[in-house]
C-alpha cells in the first residue's frame, strides 16, 4: 500500500483550501448578482424607511421643549474644554455656539420631513444622518439605545431606494435592508447574552429588583406586584426566553406574526411599565422589517402612501 508522504499531504491540503475558497467566492458572487436583479421586499423597505423617519421626527418634537438643556451654551452637556481637531471643532460650534446651536435641530427636523415624504432624493437622507449624529453626541447622556438603533437604521437607509431600476442601487438597497435586520437581531442577541452572563436573570429575580428602582417604577405598581413572586418569575423567564429565541424563531413563517405580537406586548410593557417609551416604541417599529411584502403593501395603501415596486 502506498503511504502518502508529507509533501503529498501538503499538496492535497492546498488543493482542498483552493477548492473551498473557489466555492465560497462563486457563492458570494452569485449571491451579490442575485441581490442586484430585484429588490427583495420593496414595500417592506418603503414602509420601514417612513417609520424610521417618523420615529426620529417624533423624538425631535419630544425633545424640543428641553432643547436649551441639551444643546447650546447653557446646556447640561456643555463641555468644559473644547476638543481639538477639525471635526470636533465643527460639531462644537454647530451644537454649542450661540446663534448656531439651534441650526442643527432645525436642519434635522426639516430633513426628516423631506426624507419621510421621499423628496429631493438622497439629500435629506444624508442631512438626517449628519445632523442626527451631531445632536446625539452633543447630548449623549440623554439618549438610550432606541435613538442609537434608529440612527443606525437611518444611516443604512441612505442607500435604500426600493423603486430604483439600477442594478447597483438594487444591490445597495438589499444590502442596506439586510444590515438593518442584522442590527436589529444583534440587539436581542447581545442583550440576552449579557443577561446570561449575570445571575439575576438566571435565578429569576431580575424583575423583582427592577420594581425597587424609583425612577422606573411607581410606588403603586411596586406595592401591587412585589408580592406576586410567581408572576414576576414567569415574566422574568418569558422575557429571557423571548430575547434568546427571537433571532431564530422569527424566520419560521407559521409563528412569525404571533411572535411579533408577543414582542409588541413585551416592549409595550417595558414602555408603559418602566416609562421607556422611546426604546419600547423603537423595538416595535423595528418589527416592520419582518413584515411580508404583501402585508406591507396593504399598510401603505391604508396609510395612503403610494407604494411602488422596484422595476
Amino acid at each position: 500500500m502506498h503511504r502518502i508522504s508529507i509533501q503529498e499531504k501538503s499538496e492535497i491540503r492546498r488543493i482542498l483550501i483552493f477548492l473551498y475558497i473557489d466555492s465560497m467566492t462563486k457563492g458570494i458572487i452569485s449571491w451579490i448578482d442575485d441581490l442586484s436583479v430585484v429588490v427583495k421586499k420593496p414595500n417592506t423597505i418603503r414602509l420601514f424607511k417612513a417609520a424610521v423617519y417618523f420615529w426620529l421626527l417624533c423624538m425631535s418634537i419630544y425633545l424640543w421643549p428641553i432643547r436649551d438643556l441639551l444643546w447650546g451654551v447653557d446646556s447640561l452637556n456643555m463641555p468644559a474644554i473644547q476638543k481639538q481637531g477639525l471635526v470636533n471643532n465643527f460639531i462644537f460650534k454647530l451644537t454649542y455656539v450661540p446663534g448656531l446651536a439651534g441650526t442643527v435641530w432645525f436642519i434635522h427636523f426639516g430633513s426628516l420631513i423631506l426624507a419621510m415624504c421621499n423628496l429631493l432624493k438622497w439629500i435629506p437622507r444624508v442631512a438626517v444622518v449628519i445632523t442626527g449624529w451631531m445632536l446625539y453626541y452633543a447630548a449623549i447622556p440623554v439618549y438610550n439605545a432606541g435613538f442609537l438603533l434608529f440612527m443606525l437604521f437611518a444611516t443604512y437607509a441612505v442607500v435604500m431606494e426600493p423603486a430604483s431600476s439600477s442594478r447597483s442601487k438594487k444591490l445597495l438597497t438589499n444590502l442596506g435592508y439586510i444590515a438593518c435586520i442584522v442590527q436589529f437581531l444583534l440587539v436581542y442577541m447581545i442583550a440576552s447574552g449579557y443577561k446570561l452572563s449575570g445571575s439575576t436573570w438566571i435565578e429569576g429575580s431580575s424583575i423583582f429588583y427592577t420594581l425597587f428602582m424609583d425612577h422606573f417604577v411607581s410606588a403603586g405598581a411596586r406595592n401591587m406586584l412585589s408580592d406576586q413572586k410567581w408572576l414576576l418569575l414567569i415574566l422574568n423567564y418569558a422575557g429571557l426566553f423571548y430575547q434568546l429565541t427571537f433571532p431564530f424563531l422569527v424566520w419560521w413563517r407559521r409563528i412569525k406574526y404571533p411572535l411579533l405580537l408577543a414582542g409588541i406586548i413585551f416592549h409595550g410593557t417595558i414602555a408603559f411599565g418602566l416609562g421607556l417609551y422611546d426604546f419600547g416604541s423603537a423595538m416595535v417599529f423595528g418589527y416592520i422589517l419582518f413584515l411580508e411584502d404583501r402585508h406591507a403593501r396593504k399598510v401603505l395603501e391604508i396609510l395612503k402612501l403610494k407604494s411602488r415596486r422596484a422595476q
